[in-house]
């Protein structure tokens, strides 16, 4: 019914993406995106990331105001298409935490 999964991409700059976030037809509209993106934000801030990066497809306004609303950019399109789809590029800068 529901799906989220996180990759770590780069230590020396803390960047995680989101790969996917994923509510079943039947069960839309009912706040669990929403749930899931929460979910993977607070956990690549317990994992002291510093950016996290997304794809979206441009068509999906409900992902991308639940992105807008936890604070996440848009920055552009992404340089190649996911299945066929373009898809844009968002991302949220994080507080650093990691000890200098």
């Amino acid at each position: 019914i529901l799906d989220v999964e996180l990759e770590f991409l780069d230590n020396l700059f803390g960047v995680w993406r989101i790969n996917g976030i994923a509510v079943k037809k039947g069960h839309r509209k009912k706040g669990f995106g929403k749930e899931l993106a929460e979910f993977a934000l607070e956990f690549a801030k317990r994992q002291n990331a510093l950016e996290l990066v997304l794809l979206v497809n441009p068509s999906n306004k409900a992902a991308k105001r639940i992105y807008k609303n936890l604070g996440f950019k848009r920055k552009g399109m992404w340089k190649s298409k996911i299945g066929g789809k373009k898809a844009e590029e968002w991302s949220l800068q994080l507080e650093d935490k990691r000890i200098a």
